[in-house]
């Protein structure tokens, strides 16, 4: 007994250390699942409106967007008539974005969310785009008798 105390005594800064470390590894594995409050990207039931939701999602996640990186997006939203815009909008939801990186956020930092933003359709065009490309969005919203921003 006198054994085990004097090797906690002499040894309590590495007990302590070791404790921390293990209350962080498990603070960070945490931290590889998905947030419970972050928004499921939703889906729509119709499947064109969610094709563009992918097509969408797929050019906005990408670290260091540019501008042809957006192309797709135009060429899909072309393609929809005037009530699956307005669908796309509604069916969209939001997205926990970082304009920092310029990507979605997947899973907890420790709880911390940093410079993450939740962001729905229209935020999220006026986040990535420049003024160039507003301007073909607002023409592709006109030309379906919609006015952009959609709301």
């Amino acid at each position: 007994m006198k054994s085990a105390l004097n090797y906690l005594k002499n040894n309590a800064l590495l007990i302590g250390g070791f404790i921390i470390l293990l209350i962080a590894l498990i603070e960070y594995l945490k931290g590889l699942l998905p947030d419970s409050d972050a928004p499921i990207k939703p889906k729509s039931e119709d499947s064109e409106v969610n094709n563009a939701i992918d097509v969408i999602d797929s050019a906005f996640d990408k670290f260091g967007t540019f501008n042809k990186d957006h192309e797709p997006i135009f060429e899909v939203l072309n393609n929809l008539n005037k009530s699956k815009l307005q669908r796309l909008h509604k069916d969209f939801g939001t997205r926990l974005y970082n304009p920092v990186t310029r990507t979605y956020k997947l899973v907890s930092t420790f709880g911390w969310r940093g410079y993450t933003q939740r962001k729905g359709l229209n935020a999220l065009f006026d986040s990535e785009y420049d003024e160039s490309q507003i301007k073909q969005l607002k023409e592709i919203y006109e030309s379906k008798g919609l006015i952009f921003p959609y709301l």
